[in-house]
């Protein structure tokens, strides 16, 4: 094996995998890193005309950068002395990570391998190579996160859990065979684009012969179980938005000399519903306009006596005898212009008066949807539920005198976007342009990831992990049992009232009432009540459950708005808490759900059952004692705002600004940041800095100033005054014992897990006794919160690196205090590459079809 030859590539593929488990994350296999490191190399092999003038300077070149990353190993406490220094001889050892690097060194020096033999060209580094060896911390940030994303797609689509595709791509990977015969050329990674693989990930995955094959077979699996789906078109006849005349044809010769829209005379208007308001909206109107003269004539009124005389003087000279009878002779003129109605003030007169402006705009519209307006649009269609907006022209004649019918255009939009084309002033078609949905640079943003995604927004299936007809593509994101989307947060769908608004009218629903904003309502009077559920056995159990009154609830919900009470059920053998959410539905239905889809904390039960299924009989009991004492139906996995429990569908529409890059557009700035790196390289051909390699930072103070490793911890006297005995910060058993005893001493006084392993790191974590519990979630808040960390992601617990400063800023953790100093850290080195493209992820995936987020993007350093 080539990099098993070669030390240099031998030591980074041991370290970048020994960084990625220290991570937390899943070890890469040996040909995903060797691959991307290949792939590297390929991209930067112009680097080797420009440094092979002379091959001692090369030589030297490369010296001084080992020598640079051995003196950031060797300085680094996250890896033990035999991790680093570790000899094994004999067919199949494992170096260690300084071992490794000599072995380079020595080589480079001597020109002759550890058994005197001069080195083979697969035992030796080219400019592009150790340029791509020094960049492999990249793998860290994108092909981890991009391969999780693979699998958690996978996953959902075929209705298994992450674990299960974990499992099946690790048995892919470790087949036997041979795998190495692929191509490095951006043809095979253009042809990885696929329904559910983002433009981000496309271009992020890694392309061994080994991986590929076995996403090869992976997507083959997905592909026959999605399309053994029960299937339904995504754009149906309820969807129809708007249809316009073509401004050739023969009824945009015929206009309505009532109503104005063409297509019909007058004696056929089908308008008259409208024109009616129209007159009605006319006549207050008019009134408006007479209120405002006699608002006027008021005004003058209220002037002195002396004023009017001298007014009535030069304007009306001789006819009033005096002041009062001018006043009296006004004051008829304003119960004239009245006719009846109250006199109005300023502010009075501008809000009616812009509460017509916004009726007749209304009513335009209501017109303009009927259809009786001339564009060069045929029909538009927009489903709410997946976003897909469908613009089909008008079609069109040849030259040759043949009538073909025009393509029609389709883009991922959401409902704010369309609400804002509906509502504008401008004609259809110009709205749609002035968005950017036709041509320029804000295309992308309403764009699908690949033509695969786009034909799968054609379609809805039932999806086989949570039951609802979605487009199974890149905008499907329901949680996938045993991944990172299980703790996305929900969606507030009710926030949007554009959303709520167009999902109505695809139900026939055009009230004014629609889109009121919902709100959610969670702070309620309690009251106790004592409720029979089955128990086992189908006999009864007697409980008590504490929650709102249904009086308030009930009340919330008919209002318009989200009840989120607070609920505790207590039984003989469990207890149920969380919230439910209470609401009235798009059907007009009062709806209940026991699941934090809904928004709020959800129910959870303390029983055995519900740890392992998510569900028990206690839940189900608490749930239809809760619906019977609210007059509510099951919501089933409905949420506030969104499609109806009747209509299993799930809410899957972009919500809000959209803001995507596309595939071709990061491959561009991708190809151009390479080109940056290589000048980068060039300009200092010694310098390890300008290679992204591994590095170790120095702990600081937090000002950011570099400081030497602690050597012990004492609590700060501006915290406490009992600053008990000082830890030796070299000490594994005191940290451990110390950090253990500080967490036990702060509410609620749990006595968490602290385990040190065989390298020196320690991992705080609950106490056994609660994981794989209903209280797992909550210890897990309360440790975080101890911890100050916002999460403790993948139910590792926290790790404590084996550094002293990081035992320090530990340790300051768990007394809760501030902390007074930064551990050291590794980083990796920012190349031009990474640097811009980690800004342009973060501004094109911000709020981009999460359920909650997309999976956070790695940043520039990883802790150790």
């Amino acid at each position: 094996m080539v990099c098993r030859e070669n030390k240099g590539r031998s030591f980074v593929i041991g370290f970048t995998k020994a960084l990625q488990r220290q991570m937390g994350g899943d070890a890469f296999h040996d040909a995903e890193v060797q691959s991307s490191q290949h792939e590297f190399k390929h991209q930067l092999e112009d680097m080797n005309r420009q440094f092979t003038e002379d091959p001692e300077q090369w030589r030297n070149t490369q010296i001084k950068v080992w020598e640079s990353v051995r003196q950031n190993v060797a300085d680094s406490m996250a890896f033990s002395d035999e991790a680093k220094y570790r000899v094994s001889p004999g067919r199949g050892g494992q170096p260690g990570f300084i071992t490794r690097i000599d072995q380079e060194l020595e080589r480079l020096k001597s020109g002759k391998d550890e058994h005197g033999r001069p080195l083979r060209p697969e035992q030796m580094n080219s400019p592009a190579e150790l340029a791509s060896i020094m960049r492999m911390g990249s793998i860290l940030e994108r092909i981890g996160p991009a391969k999780n994303n693979f699998l958690e797609m996978n996953a959902r689509h075929r209705g298994i859990s992450m674990d299960d595709a974990r499992r099946e791509w690790n048995q892919l990977m470790n087949r036997k065979g041979d795998f190495s015969n692929i191509s490095l050329t951006d043809d095979y990674r253009n042809s990885m684009a696929g329904a559910g693989i983002t433009a981000r990930d496309q271009s992020d995955l890694g392309i061994s012969g080994r991986a590929r094959d076995s996403m090869r077979i992976m997507e083959q699996r997905r592909l026959q179980a999605v399309h053994a789906l029960e299937t339904r078109p995504a754009i149906r006849t309820e969807h129809k938005l708007r249809t316009f005349i073509d401004p050739k044809s023969e009824a945009a010769q015929i206009r309505c000399e009532k109503c104005g829209q063409f297509g019909h005379h007058g004696g056929g208007c089908p308008n008259g519903d409208i024109l009616k308001k129209k007159q009605s909206l006319q006549q207050q109107s008019d009134i408006l306009a007479r209120t405002a003269k006699a608002s006027q004539i008021r005004k003058m009124l209220g002037r002195p006596d002396e004023e009017l005389q001298a007014s009535m003087d030069t304007h009306f000279p001789g006819q009033y005898a005096d002041v009062s009878a001018f006043r009296a002779v006004q004051e008829k003129r304003i119960d004239g212009l009245l006719a009846g109605n109250p006199e109005m003030d300023d502010d009075e007169l501008r809000d009616a008066q812009r509460q017509i402006s916004r009726q007749e705009k209304r009513l335009n519209k209501e017109l303009e949807a009927r259809g009786g307006t001339t564009s060069w649009i045929k029909e538009v269609h927009y489903n709410p539920e997946n976003g897909l907006l469908v613009v089909r022209p008008h079609d069109y004649t040849t030259k040759d005198g043949q009538t073909k019918q025009a393509r029609p255009f389709m883009r991922r939009v959401s409902p704010e976007n369309v609400q804002a084309m509906l509502d504008s002033d401008e004609s259809f078609g110009k709205a749609i342009n002035d968005l950017g949905m036709i041509r320029g640079p804000q295309l992308d943003n309403y764009g699908f990831e690949n033509q695969d995604d786009y034909a799968e927004s054609l379609v809805q299936r039932k999806c086989p992990t949570c039951g609802q007809f979605a487009s199974m593509n890149t905008g499907h994101r329901c949680p996938v049992p045993g991944s990172p989307s299980e703790e996305y947060k929900a969606r507030e769908l009710a926030a949007s009232s554009a959303y709520r608004t167009l999902l109505a009218q695809t139900k026939g629903k055009t009230t004014p009432g629609t889109a009121k904003p919902m709100h959610r309502r969670q702070a309620f009077q309690a009251e106790s009540r004592t409720v029979r559920i089955r128990g086992a056995n189908n006999q009864p159990v007697e409980g008590k459950i504490v929650t709102a009154r249904a009086a308030d609830v009930i009340g919330t919900s008919d209002a318009g708005h989200i009840a989120n009470p607070a609920v505790r059920a207590s039984y003989p053998d469990a207890t149920v808490t969380g919230t439910v959410a209470v609401w009235e539905d798009l059907d007009g239905r009062r709806v209940i759900s026991p699941f934090s889809t809904a928004g709020g904390r959800g129910l959870k039960c303390s029983c055995e059952d519900y740890a392992q299924r998510r569900w028990c009989r206690h839940l189900a009991g608490t749930s239809n004692a809760l619906a019977r004492k609210y007059e509510a139906s099951n919501a089933g996995k409905s949420q506030p705002g969104g499609p109806t429990a009747s209509d299993n569908t799930a809410a899957d529409a972009p919500i809000g600004a959209q803001n995507r890059l596309s595939y071709g557009r990061i491959q561009k700035m991708r190809s151009g940041a390479t080109a940056e790196f290589v000048e980068a390289y060039k300009a200092r051909p010694s310098n390890g800095v300008s290679m992204a390699a591994p590095a170790a930072m120095p702990p600081r103070d937090i000002e950011g100033n570099p400081i030497p490793e602690p050597d012990q911890w004492t609590r700060s006297e501006a915290q406490t005054s009992r600053l008990g005995k000082p830890v030796d910060l070299n000490d594994t058993k005191q940290v451990t014992h110390r950090v253990r005893k500080l967490l036990a001493g702060r509410p609620p006084r749990v006595s968490f897990s602290v385990r040190p392993d065989k390298d020196g790191g320690i991992t705080v974590d609950i106490p056994p006794i609660h994981r794989g519990t209903p209280q797992e979630a909550y210890y897990r808040k309360e440790l975080g919160n101890l911890l100050g960390t916002p999460a403790l992601k993948g139910r590792r617990g926290f790790y404590i690196p084996p550094t002293p400063s990081a035992r320090f800023a530990a340790l300051e953790r768990a007394a809760g205090d501030p902390v007074r100093i930064r551990p050291s850290e590794w980083v990796t080195r920012i190349d031009p590459e990474r640097d811009e493209m980690n800004q342009q992820r973060h501004r094109a995936t911000r709020g981009q079809n999460n359920q909650g987020a997309d999976p956070a993007i790695t940043g520039q350093h990883v802790g150790v």
